[in-house]
């Protein structure tokens, strides 16, 4: 990341300073003062670093990573090409801006982290947002686990407060080799982070019975066994919602057209 670059350098050039020039005479703080605003500007304008390093050189996926989103990322194929290639430069960007940590013994594979990022492209979260840009770690689980928060085994889970995402990697594989078999997790985490952001309705002034029986047709399954998987009993059924419309937006559409259409206004 370009603004880390810089705050190592600045920081080095700051502490190498300090620690050789004479401090004893009045001289030093000619030197001293302008690399120490050096190094805090480096800090305090890491954003706008990163912004302007971008704008001027992009990054771009790797042949494998493009394909590999070619392959497994569902809701990537039924983009038009601008969207596409919208939706590729900003992965490759916040592939090199997020913090990824797995809290497995076995070495992360790569593909992880396009697994975890890609939905929040899809929803067209912009980073830029401060709001949005709060979550910016990521944590891996091999398999479901507990937290602090909540101490049961459950297979995702958004720490707001942190601005951390924890995700179980065995369930976020599958949702990717077999997404009309398996719930992706990550989709569901940031749709709900998509949902609190924008300050969305509950239930669209529509009964909760009637919103889940949408979901299960949609879904082809039961509210009950879809919060067993998750290992959660209060889903977030607006993020389900979302979740629809960017999995199977025709089956939305036949189910719930204003549904369909007040996400297409927001979210396309």
């Amino acid at each position: 990341m370009p603004s880390r670059i810089a705050q190592t350098l600045c920081t080095t050039l700051f502490l190498l300073t300090l620690f050789f020039i004479d401090k004893s005479t009045e001289d030093s703080l000619w030197v001293l003062i302008p690399t120490g605003i050096l190094a805090l500007a480096s800090f305090v304008f890491g954003s706008l670093i990163n912004q302007n390093w971008y704008q001027r050189n992009p990054p771009k996926l790797s042949d494998y990573e493009l394909n590999w989103v070619k392959r497994f990322v569902p809701f990537y194929k039924n983009l038009p090409k601008i969207a596409q290639d919208h939706f590729c430069n900003q992965l490759a960007i916040q592939l090199t801006e997020k913090q990824f940590t797995s809290m497995s013994e076995k070495e992360m594979p790569e593909e992880l982290k396009i697994m975890a990022l890609a939905p929040a492209i899809r929803l067209n979260l912009s980073f830029k947002d401060p709001a949005v840009k709060h979550y910016g770690r990521i944590v891996f689980y091999h398999h479901a686990f507990p937290s602090p928060e909540q101490q049961y085994l459950h297979l995702s889970e958004t720490q707001d407060e942190d601005g951390v995402i924890i995700l179980a990697s065995d369930a976020l594989e599958a949702a990717y080799v077999k997404p009309d078999a398996f719930f992706n997790i990550a989709l569901y985490e940031w749709a709900c982070i998509f949902i609190k952001i924008h300050k969305m309705p509950a239930t669209f002034k529509l009964d909760a019975d009637l919103i889940w029986s949408i979901i299960c047709k949609i879904l082809v399954t039961e509210e009950k066994k879809l919060q067993n998987y998750m290992g959660q009993m209060n889903l977030n059924i607006v993020a389900i919602l979302v979740y629809c419309y960017i999995m199977y937006p025709e089956k939305l559409q036949k189910e719930s057209a204003d549904i369909f259409n007040f996400y297409k206004t927001i979210i396309d």
